[in-house]
């Protein structure tokens, strides 16, 4: 009998580790897009996607025609106080005053790329990749969303411009569910973060072979009075040529920065023509 054991302990344990190897080959089934080999049989996210917007998303003018640039987030219930904020700051814009107030742009002037539910924009495409264990957002304002798959939300999340994603393929869907959104962030009104508790699910998938649609759920209890749900659409560009893209600019002198205004005197010189008539 104990010889037998000599003989036999040796070979029980090659057998759990080859087990052990086994899982870990690249060819070794397991949950979708866990190894290259998973991974040829996910549904073709290639290429550049760009948001196919329509007129809804637009704002409407004097003449009741679209008006202005689309905005993905114009179907999102705001809170009251929010809208009046909006509303107050917009109308700064119309006034022609010696002391110019500065309503857009100095304040945000240089903050990093952040993720706040949506993906993509009028002008700015991304591209999804594919690596074993994880999906990759990028997009050419320079954010990129790490996606893990086969993972949970951990329960302390350290905030980031980013947040903390996790991933799963239910059938040919992607679901990822993104936390840890830094609250400091500004959606649609500077005045008002979009607080704590933030939290997005988006599912990803393919309506067409050239069709990508993501519908997405946020809740956001800084900023919004009821979740947010909306499903967009984008077009596949498989020859897309990448565009480093942004709005940072440190070197910009007419921007001081820690104060958050300009810096020139932008008051219109006394001899000034008047705008040409409509």
């Amino acid at each position: 009998m104990q010889q037998i054991s000599r003989v036999t302990l040796p070979a029980v344990v090659t057998a759990v580790l080859g087990l052990g190897l086994a899982s870990c080959s690249p060819g070794a089934a397991g949950p979708p897009g866990m190894t290259w080999d998973s991974i040829k049989s996910l549904p073709d996210f290639g290429g550049w996607w760009s948001w196919q917007y329509t007129d809804e998303y637009r704002g409407v003018g004097p003449d009741g025609k679209p008006s202005g640039l689309p905005m993905m987030l114009r179907k999102a219930s705001l809170k009251p106080e929010v809208i009046k904020y909006i509303v107050e700051e917009v109308s700064q814009v119309d006034l022609a005053t010696s002391d110019r107030k500065e309503v857009f742009g100095a304040v945000d002037a240089c903050l990093p790329p952040f993720f706040l539910g949506v993906t993509g924009g009028p002008f700015n495409q991304f591209e999804i990749l594919f690596t074993p264990g994880r999906v990759t957002i990028a997009d050419e304002m320079n954010l990129v969303r790490r996606i893990a798959l086969g993972q949970t939300q951990p329960v302390d999340v350290e905030e980031s411009n980013a947040g903390t994603a996790v991933g799963r393929w239910e059938g040919d869907t992607l679901v990822v569910e993104t936390s840890g959104i830094d609250h400091r962030r500004t959606l649609v009104a500077r005045r008002f973060p979009v607080g704590k508790d933030i939290h997005t699910v988006e599912r990803i998938r393919l309506k067409n072979p050239d069709v990508l649609e993501i519908a997405v759920e946020m809740t956001a209890p800084g900023i919004l009075a009821a979740p947010f749900k909306d499903t967009f659409s984008y077009k596949r560009d498989r020859n897309h040529a990448f565009m480093n893209q942004g709005s940072c600019a440190e070197t910009d002198r007419s921007i001081d920065h820690i104060a958050g205004k300009e810096q020139l005197d932008l008051t219109p010189p006394d001899d000034l023509p008047p705008p040409p008539p409509n």
